[in-house]
């Protein structure tokens, strides 16, 4: 969560879809964006960690001391968040990712940071796209119900899915990779 800014644009986006929803913040670590997220009108947030560090309760902010493969999804939960997730596989994010009819992945792949591991990226490339911002700081993606209606895969996705290079030569500006990049892309199955 230390790398975590968003900017004007992926905030807004961000506190139109979680007003006056029940949100699941997982892996949320310190914390600062569950709180962020109450403060910005979502009907409750759920933080999600495996680190203990004193938090309280509130209203608003239900804190879960635990394992994201240990924990169960609340039934009421319509959007889940994960912002800068490890590159190890985190064992039951993909079952609480497929519970929740909305997804925001919040990180970087394209700067050799991977953000995600290829699992993560694959089942995320797969899920359909309502919304993609991209900063020279990070990516915000707004994943909706259902497959994806065409075969597109985001900068991010892709890069996230190949990380053996570390770094994938991409163009935010021109929204292209360079040809070396377009040449090794694989086609999605």
């Amino acid at each position: 969560m230390s790398y975590f800014h968003l900017d004007k644009s992926q905030a807004r986006h961000l506190r139109e879809l979680v007003k006056g929803k029940v949100v699941a913040d997982l892996g949320c670590g310190m914390g600062m964006l569950t709180r962020m997220m109450a403060r910005w009108g979502a009907s409750r947030v759920h933080g999600v960690d495996k680190e203990s560090f004193p938090r309280r309760n509130s209203t608003k902010v239900q804190w879960h001391l635990s394992y994201l493969a240990y924990w169960k999804m609340p039934a009421d939960v319509e959007v889940a968040v994960v912002s800068w997730p490890q590159n190890s596989p985190l064992q039951g994010l993909r079952e609480l990712l497929q519970a929740v009819p909305h997804v925001v992945y919040i990180g970087k792949n394209t700067d050799g940071t991977a953000c995600g591991n290829p699992t993560l990226m694959r089942y995320l490339s797969e899920r359909a796209s309502i919304h993609h911002i991209t900063t020279p700081k990070n990516v915000l993606i707004h994943y909706g119900p259902g497959p994806r209606p065409f075969p597109y895969v985001y900068h991010e996705e892709f890069a996230g899915m190949n990380q053996e290079g570390n770094s994938l030569p991409y163009n935010p500006d021109t929204a292209r990779y360079t040809e070396n990049a377009r040449r090794a892309k694989a086609p999605r199955a």
